[in-house]
């Protein structure tokens, strides 16, 4: 399983080497699926991740097709849904109208916190 610091580091070298304006398809296939959820907010930019007044971090259209079905998102109005694959694919500067939050991002850490506590408590683990 692929770690956080994989995915920084593999985004870093891929732009250093090809910059950011070359063909994506190796990052795409190397995002696929991937939780965009485990990164910080200063991690989701280091991965191309843009920055919309401080608190929303729009999703580069090269991942569009990587984002997993059911990931939680909000729009650049404010209105939150869960991704499908029939999501626009709207791309403005190089982005989806799409991101996550600092406050999604919170509530999922918390409730992933209370899922492996419960799962603790039940001797699942």
């Amino acid at each position: 399983m692929k770690t956080k610091e994989d995915y920084i580091g593999t985004f870093d070298e891929y732009t250093k080497r090809f910059g950011h304006s070359s063909n994506h398809f190796i990052l795409t296939e190397y995002f696929m699926g991937c939780d965009f959820y485990q990164f910080t907010m200063e991690e989701l930019e280091l991965i191309g991740f843009g920055n919309v007044n401080g608190k929303l971090r729009l999703v580069p259209s090269i991942y569009y097709s990587c984002i997993p079905d059911g990931t939680y998102v909000k729009d650049i109005i404010g209105n939150f849904y869960y991704w499908d694959e029939n999501m626009d694919n709207d791309v403005r500067m190089g982005f989806l109208a799409y991101g996550i939050d600092e406050e999604m991002l919170e509530e999922e850490r918390l409730k992933r916190i209370v899922i492996q506590r419960d799962k603790t408590i039940n001797g699942i683990i």
